[in-house]
């Protein structure tokens, strides 16, 4: 009866890239938003988006990656949630850690990136706008899958 009844909601799948330099030094993945973006322009995020219909999360992600940074990552923890309020309501979404090998290919949706020192995360992005809620998810899935 329910399935009578279905409405679309809006969900979100996004990812932290992690990326290994060598020598214990583990880098994270920051974006700069393009400034024409809806929700949070010009500001640092990971890498994120709509969640399609009948694709799994893990899938998900890895896609879009690929689409919107020509990366190619692998996940590597179970999702943390989180939320922001859109113009129709709360979104809700999960985030993922992700490995990676590679460089980002940037597109329209940033203008800048940047691989940031875990141990630095903090000093590097606070004074440069960062979506918020975001770097405490990217410490809490770095410290609960032993990167840090």
């Amino acid at each position: 009866m329910n399935e009578d009844y279905r409405t679309q909601h809006e969900v979100h799948v996004a990812g932290v890239a992690l990326r290994n330099f060598g020598n214990g030094v583990k880098k994270l993945l920051l974006c700069k938003r393009s400034n024409n973006k809806i929700y949070f322009p010009g500001m640092w995020e990971c890498c994120g988006g709509r969640l399609p219909n009948g694709m799994s999360f893990e899938n998900s992600v890895k896609e879009i990656f690929r689409k919107e940074l020509g990366m190619s990552v692998d996940v590597m923890s179970t999702p943390v949630t989180y939320w922001f309020i859109g113009s129709k309501g709360v979104i809700p979404g999960v985030r993922f850690l992700c490995r990676t090998e590679d460089d980002p290919v940037l597109g329209e949706d940033h203008t800048v990136y940047k691989w940031v020192d875990i141990n630095n995360l903090h000093t590097t992005v606070l004074n440069d706008g960062i979506i918020p809620g975001l770097l405490v998810q990217m410490y809490r899935l770095a410290h609960t899958n032993g990167v840090i």
